[in-house]
């Protein structure tokens, strides 16, 4: 095993960093990237009105979103468990800007709705998040 400085760096063409960012987007935001963003993005705000900024819980909330689509894409003849099981993970995960459990519920719900929705019309409001965060068993 050779572990030169290459080894350090890892280059990518802007290409290939474009490239690998629409895949991203088109695997996360399969209603669309500029519309479901934006969503996301006020539903966040809606539902954490007193934080200026929402930037780690939505990066978090991609995180698990990504976790949730693999593991069901991985497993799609028992989804739901490896879904759950990808939720349960993400939940007891630590992170360098920890969540407390009501953020992390509240993501869940998001998440979870999203995941579920077929077209645009399916996102549900912050309203009708709030209301399923208490279903969140965690």
């Amino acid at each position: 095993m050779r572990l030169g400085i290459e080894s350090w760096f890892k280059f990518e063409s802007p290409e290939e960093k474009k490239r690998k960012q629409e895949e991203f987007e088109a695997k996360v935001y399969p209603l669309g990237p500029v519309f479901q963003k934006e969503w996301e993005l006020s539903v966040l705000h809606d539902l954490f009105p007193r934080q200026r900024s929402v930037r780690d819980e939505h990066f978090q909330l991609l995180v698990l979103r990504e976790s949730m689509i693999d593991s069901v894409s991985a497993h799609p003849d028992d989804a739901i468990a490896y879904r759950n099981g990808a939720i349960r993970a993400w939940f007891d995960r630590k992170s360098p800007n920890p969540l407390n459990a009501q953020k992390k519920k509240t993501l869940i719900a998001i998440a979870v709705c999203e995941n579920e929705a077929q077209t645009p019309e399916d996102l549900p409001s912050a309203e009708n998040i709030r209301n399923l965060i208490g279903m969140i068993p965690f």
